[in-house]
């Protein structure tokens, strides 16, 4: 619920594979349990951030390298993103497809924030169940 005096962001459907959907849904409750709410959206976008500082040099060369395929006629679904990442991820896929001529979508780009973010969670998650499990065994 939003107070009184603060203003909701406006949000775009995107689609995202079901399964990486499924994916961020455990992650993110997981991240719950060990302390702290983490939403799907917020893990989302977070590696949204993380897509759109990478430089574009190193997009270009992603791109031409042919690395990271969508993959395609695997169900999605649709999720909301705020709408400023939404549109800054398609101005940088329309970038990386001008320099490196290759047709790049924010599709494509979902994906990677997804992976990426994942993985990270997933790094965390080991940690802090470990940490858990030594300080339950007196470490």
């Amino acid at each position: 619920m939003v107070a009184k005096g603060e203003s909701v962001p406006e949000t775009s459907s995107v689609r995202i594979r079901q399964s990486l959907h499924s994916d961020l849904k455990v992650a993110a409750a997981e991240l719950s349990e060990l302390g702290g709410k983490v939403t799907m959206a917020g893990l989302l976008e977070e590696g949204i951030e993380g897509v759109l500082n990478t430089p574009l040099d190193s997009w270009v060369r992603w791109a031409k390298a042919g690395l990271d395929p969508v993959s395609v006629g695997d169900p999605s679904v649709s999720f909301r993103i705020r709408n400023d990442l939404s549109a800054r991820l398609s101005v940088l896929a329309a970038h990386i497809s001008r320099e490196s001529h290759i047709d790049i979508t924010k599709t494509h780009l979902l994906e990677v924030a997804s992976r990426q973010v994942l993985a990270k969670a997933r790094k965390e998650i080991g940690e802090m169940k470990a940490l858990l499990k030594e300080i339950e065994h007196g470490g």
